[in-house]
């Protein structure tokens, strides 16, 4: 498909080889499955259903629709991983805060703009309002499980997640849907601040809006797209 439609893609190029792409793909799945091994049974079973949603995406993302649902699956399994993998240590240890509902709103953002993604390619292609403004709704019913402790704080991020999916928003409406995704994209990052402030956790939210700023930088140079 990238030889016919997207010959400036590394591997269609030809400035990387598939055999090699296909290596390091193959690498870094194991290593990463090897490494949530480590952490114990729950850690395993989350990173054996992440990689398991890579490959099926990228086996089924040309051929069906419902592809999408893997790469949502891709997102939202990555919270109870990482809370597995921190909580290895503590036998029947609980999280500080609930995982879930942080995943489930990852795992529908990442579903709707993936459907909008769908849609990059097709000329005069534009993406209706509903789900544009709907992108970024699911951090709201999100919120409602985690009490604000420092709402000043968790409100001006909020504001700012918001505020980026909207102007991501408009550009999906006006049919620029590559330039709406990049920002969906990196807006993952503000997403974190969000709900890093709603738990609780201010000093780590700086360096989630720091993986923004360098998102949305290097997109001027890497399309994520």
């Amino acid at each position: 498909w990238d030889r016919e439609h997207k010959r400036d893609r590394p591997i269609a190029a030809g400035r990387l080889s598939a055999r090699l792409a296909g290596s390091l793909a193959m690498a870094f799945l194991l290593g990463g499955l090897a490494i949530a091994t480590l952490h114990g049974s729950a850690a395993a079973g989350y990173g054996g259903a992440l990689v398991g949603c890579v490959v099926l995406y990228n086996l089924r993302h040309k051929r069906s629709p419902l592809a999408v649902i893997y790469m949502a699956g891709c997102r939202a399994l990555l919270y109870p991983l990482a809370a597995a993998v921190v909580l290895s240590g503590a036998a029947g240890a609980e999280p500080a805060f609930p995982v879930w509902p942080a995943s489930a709103a990852v795992g529908v953002y990442t579903l709707l703009l993936t459907l909008a993604a769908r849609r990059e390619d097709r000329a005069g292609a534009r993406v209706s309002a509903l789900l544009a403004w709907l992108v970024p709704f699911p951090f709201l019913a999100a919120a409602m499980a985690y009490p604000a402790d420092r709402l000043l704080w968790t409100l001006f991020a909020g504001a700012a997640f918001f505020a980026w999916c909207a102007v991501s928003g408009r550009h999906a409406v006006r049919g620029q849907i590559r330039e709406a995704v990049l920002g969906w994209l990196s807006g993952f990052c503000l997403a974190d601040a969000f709900l890093l402030c709603l738990v609780g956790r201010l000093e780590l939210a700086p360096i989630a809006v720091i993986a923004w700023l360098a998102t949305a930088a290097s997109h001027r140079f890497i399309s994520g797209t």
